[in-house]
Formats: C-alpha cells, structure tokens, sequence
C-alpha cells in the first residue's frame, strides 16, 4: 500500500512524500525490492542522483538484475523505463 502511494505521490510530483512514503515501506519489509528500486527513482525524479546511486547500493545486496536496472536509469541522465516508480504487480520480485 505504501509503494502504490508512493507511486501516486511521485506521478503528482510530490517528491519528497513519495521517498517518504518509501523508506516506511522499507522500514516494515527492508527486502521490498521494488520499494528500494521505487525510492532510487523517486530519487532521480528529484535530482538527487548521489542518493539514487546509495539506493543501487542497497539494491545489489537484495537483487542484482533490478540493481542493474537502477544503475542504468541513473548513468542514462533520465529515466527511460518510467516517469514515475513501479507498480508491485510489475515484474520485480517483492
């Protein structure tokens, strides 16, 4: 519930509450890999690409072909994939 509202959030702009609403999710179930990947974007939305490349760090503990995925959104200088984070019914492991 918390990624969807982050999703939302991030579709509307609203940055900052869509990392927020994130790191809670996270905090509840820290192996959520779409809400790590989610809050890497969320980061790039918002132009803060040194915290973006610390959540590609965490994401290469948990799972490496989703990291690969953030590493390449962040070394493209856009998001090529989404203007805004995943969906949990997309193809990421939960």
């Amino acid at each position: 519930m918390l990624n969807n509202l982050a999703t939302a959030y991030a579709a509307g702009g609203r940055h900052r509450e869509a990392s927020e609403a994130l790191k809670r999710a996270i905090g509840l179930k820290p192996d959520f890999v779409v809400a790590q990947y989610n809050l890497g974007l969320v980061y790039l939305l918002a132009n803060k690409r040194d915290s973006a490349l610390e959540q590609f760090q965490m994401l290469k503990t948990l799972h490496s072909q989703t990291a690969d995925k953030l590493y390449a959104e962040i070394y493209r200088g856009k998001l090529v994939r989404a203007q805004v984070p995943l969906t949990t019914s997309e193809t990421i492991p939960q």
